[in-house]
């Protein structure tokens, strides 16, 4: 059982570091707001997230923030189960609307402002606590700690992305639906909350 969760919380970790390998570091000042036809929460369904795991992700765009909440539930497929919900991770982005495309779509320039980790499970806190997650040893149900930069476990590759770095969205909008050309999630589909 311990296995599996460190492999699935692995997993998670490469996702997140596929859609930051596209990215360049550096600075940008956002010049505009998210556009009202983007504007509010978007959520996925519930799918899988690794064998008897599975999450949601759930994006608020508002004003020129991009925030992205990918939680993760453990035996539950339905994802409704507030006490099964082991792990939230949450990624601000800073943006500025670059493009409106011919077909509807948006390309948004984005900058990270904070990444962050929260635990929601005792047992899954006993078993981050011994693998020293993110360079800590000191994790406690429900308070959300800052990774950016750290490296998710010894002997990782390479780090969480720094605060700075950037990255571009293309957002798809039809009718109450959103896809989001990124590396790593762009089979994902989300429904206007």
């Amino acid at each position: 059982m311990k296995r599996t969760l460190v492999t699935a919380l692995m997993l998670t970790f490469i996702v997140f570091g596929m859609v930051f390998s596209a990215c360049s570091s550096g600075t940008s000042t956002p010049n505009s707001a998210i556009p009202q036809k983007l504007t509010g929460v978007w959520k996925s369904d519930c799918g899988v997230h690794f064998e008897n795991q599975y999450r949601t992700i759930a994006w608020t765009l508002k004003d020129s923030t991009l925030q992205m909440a990918y939680d993760i539930w453990d035996s539950d497929s339905s994802c409704g189960d507030p006490s099964r919900k082991i792990m939230s991770l949450v990624n601000t982005w800073e943006a500025a609307l670059v493009t409106q495309n011919t077909d509807g779509s948006y390309k948004v320039e984005a900058t990270l402002v904070s990444e962050t980790v929260t635990q929601l499970s005792q047992d899954w806190v006993a078993l981050i606590n011994s693998m020293n997650f993110f360079e800590y040893n000191d994790w406690q149900v429900g308070v959300s700690k800052d990774v950016l930069g750290r490296t998710r476990e010894p002997g990782a590759s390479s780090p969480e992305p720094n605060k700075g770095t950037q990255l571009d969205f293309l957002f798809k909008v039809d009718g109450d639906k959103l896809s989001i050309d990124l590396p790593g999630l762009n089979e994902v589909i989300y429904t206007k909350q």
